[in-house]
């Protein structure tokens, strides 16, 4: 008898610990991934969902922004698609996404299969092909840093004119740094 229960408890042990080992997997692969995933959904929910159903329901009433919205159903829709100029734009529109989103995308893969059987010579190609994304960045980077120099940017000119306080670290403060840099970056420069 005392052989048949220590034959029997590490069968039960081994299958106790393989279904502990499921719970697991399921957990780390089914579960895990969801709980991580929580906080970007609900982001995405506040500021994604929510306001494309709100404008989904003022566009089927009629509201100034003031005071209570009357429903109206499909009568604006009928309303601008009876106008020429919204047409115009709205066709205007579509052949310009329509353009952007192939004529680009497939000069990419031309460009990207060429020198694909290229053996010698394949490095200066690709710089070739990269340079010009990496240049203007450069060239933005370098005109940005040269304008906010305190010795002799912008701010040490008019300094030098008699406009004093100017003359600053812009990109070297904590406190004007995270200011300056997005505006010399994402086009107040009017480059990049």
């Amino acid at each position: 008898m005392a052989l048949q229960r220590d034959l029997i408890q590490p069968v039960g042990g081994v299958m106790a610990s393989a279904a502990t080992g499921a719970r697991r997997r399921f957990f780390r692969r089914k579960v895990l991934p969801w709980l991580f995933i929580r906080p970007l959904l609900a982001l995405h929910f506040v500021v994604v969902i929510v306001p494309s159903l709100q404008a989904l329901y003022y566009a089927l009433t009629d509201w100034s922004g003031i005071g209570q919205a009357e429903f109206v159903g499909f009568a604006n829709f009928r309303n601008i698609m009876q106008d020429q100029t919204y047409r115009s734009v709205l066709v205007n529109n579509l052949q310009w996404m329509l353009f952007f989103l192939t004529v680009p995308f497939a000069m990419a893969l031309i460009a990207a299969q060429i020198p694909a059987p290229v053996q010698r010579g394949s490095l200066f190609i690709r710089t070739a092909f990269f340079i010009p994304y990496v240049l203007p960045s450069v060239i933005n980077a370098h005109i940005w840093m040269n304008l906010l120099s305190p010795r002799m940017g912008v701010g040490a000119q008019l300094d030098k004119a008699g406009l004093p306080g100017l003359d600053i670290a812009f990109l070297g403060r904590p406190d004007t740094a995270l200011l300056t840099t997005p505006s010399s970056t994402t086009g107040i420069s009017g480059a990049a």
